[in-house]
């Protein structure tokens, strides 16, 4: 009986910590939907730390993919775990609006240390043959701690208070970030590896590898019409997923949804994101990576589109937005990642990934701050949810204007 490939362990490793980092993006928003009853802040007010987040979340990843392949990934994910520890301790005893700022400014540290910039280091170097697969896996992460959070901290907040859920979600991440942390190894070079558990090296496999990176100096993909086209697709996905997450709450105030069932809607949203990434992941290991992106990017257009009408249809078509987008957004997600790691792996590889995390954070950012300044201003989310449907179906139309490097071509 052959032994497991160790492998299978890091991806499990990761998977659990990036599962507690969705905390911050899919179940403190509901907390701050209570300090903005508690203290009477404003939309406007309330939605200020969110931004802020992943304003330095952008200059954070930036920074991070200069040293990422010097500094070991392991070593980054245990300062990112420390910072989230301390975050949520501290969110316990948040009175005034500038220390929700603080707390959310330390946990930009905390959300790009454990999350997918390290992670995907890690996954490339155990990785190869089945590296759509690992991919979509690790990513499912953060879809199931959307699932579970903030259901459970609903039910905490209805039945003991904010003070309380917080508390809860503190002990939850101390208990469970620790033990996968332990488990890492940097590289299968440390267990006299390689990627996806092959023992032998030879001369022949390390001269394919080399062949697999397409792009070779920044400025090379500078000039690849691909790379401003994958950005705005990217930048667009994290503007209107990180808008609509933060504020799904209020919108639902707006609607008068009990606070129980926009929890309900929320784990409906990342329960089929669960299901879409792993499944999108498969497909890339068999298919065209673009078509795959064009369904994404499409299913997400869709989704969009219904979080619109949901405003008058009903409450049906409000759980139809949510298995839509959550598919839609799953997908797109997936294959920015697979997409990235197939084009520019290679010597600029973690240089490519920090770029792009920091125009995703940036975008979050003008998102989150954006839906919230339209919705203080006009008194409705109307104007927004049609915008960020314009945005998803040229976001669609970029995807299908997609052409591979002409290094890629012949790989």
């Amino acid at each position: 009986m052959s032994k497991i490939f160790y492998g299978w362990y890091i991806l499990a490793a990761v998977f659990v910590v990036y599962m507690l980092s969705s905390i911050g993006v899919s179940t403190l928003p509901l907390l701050n939907a209570q300090l903005k009853t508690v203290h009477g802040w404003t939309h406007e007010q309330v939605s200020g730390p969110p931004s802020l987040l992943y304003f330095f979340i952008s200059f954070v990843a930036f920074s991070l993919g200069w040293v990422l392949d010097k500094i070991a990934p392991k070593t980054i994910m245990v300062v990112g775990a420390l910072c989230m520890i301390v975050c949520l301790a501290a969110y316990y005893f948040i009175t005034d609006l500038w220390q929700l700022y603080a707390v959310y400014a330390l946990y930009s540290v905390a959300l790009t240390c454990t999350g997918i910039m390290p992670a995907m280091v890690l996954l490339n170097r155990w990785f190869a043959d089945y590296r759509g697969v690992a991919v979509g896996i690790f990513l499912m992460g953060s879809s199931l701690g959307g699932a579970v959070f903030p259901k459970w901290a609903a039910w905490m907040i209805e039945q003991y208070g904010w003070q309380t859920a917080a508390l809860g979600l503190l002990v939850a991440c101390i208990a469970l970030i620790l033990p996968p942390l332990f488990a890492i190894k940097n590289s299968p070079r440390q267990l006299g590896l390689l990627p996806d558990g092959k023992t032998v090296a030879s001369v022949q496999s390390a001269a394919k590898a080399l062949k697999k990176a397409t792009v070779t100096s920044i400025g090379q993909a500078l000039r690849e019409p691909l790379f401003y086209l994958l950005l705005f697709v990217t930048a667009v996905m994290w503007f209107c997923i990180t808008a609509l997450i933060q504020h799904l709450a209020y919108y639902m105030k707006d609607l008068q949804v009990e606070l129980s069932l926009s929890g309900t809607l929320l784990s409906v949203f990342f329960v089929c994101s669960i299901f879409g990434k792993v499944i999108f992941g498969y497909l890339s290991d068999r298919f065209s990576p673009k078509y795959i992106l064009l369904l994404a990017s499409a299913s997400m257009t869709l989704g969009s589109l219904a979080w619109q009408l949901a405003a008058t249809a009903g409450i049906e078509m409000l759980y139809a937005a949510a298995v839509i987008y959550g598919i839609g957004y799953s997908g797109t997600f997936t294959m920015i990642q697979i997409v990235l790691a197939a084009y520019y792996e290679g010597p600029v590889y973690g240089r490519l990934l920090g770029f792009f995390t920091m125009a995703d954070t940036l975008a979050g950012s003008l998102g989150i701050y954006w839906l919230g300044y339209l919705r203080t201003e006009s008194g409705s989310y109307a104007s927004g949810m049609q915008t960020m449907a314009i945005l998803c179906a040229l976001s669609t139309v970029c995807v299908l204007l997609m052409r591979k490097p002409e290094q890629a071509a012949s790989a």
